[in-house]
């Protein structure tokens, strides 16, 4: 599974960081879901974030 750090507006940490296998963008609103019926694991406003990134998970 992929971990994302999500970054909020004006902040230089980040937000939190969510652990899904996929992320979509549906209007204003971007949703990270896992592999299993493509539940959602969580969702944020767009407006609210500056963005996000996709981390490298070391084995």
């Amino acid at each position: 599974m992929s971990k994302f750090e999500i970054y909020a507006n004006g902040k230089v940490a980040p937000l939190t960081t969510v652990e899904a296998e996929r992320y979509y963008f549906a209007e204003s609103t971007l949703l990270f879901c896992n592999q299993k019926n493509d539940d959602i694991v969580a969702q944020f406003n767009w407006n609210n974030i500056s963005g996000f990134k996709k981390v490298e998970v070391k084995e």
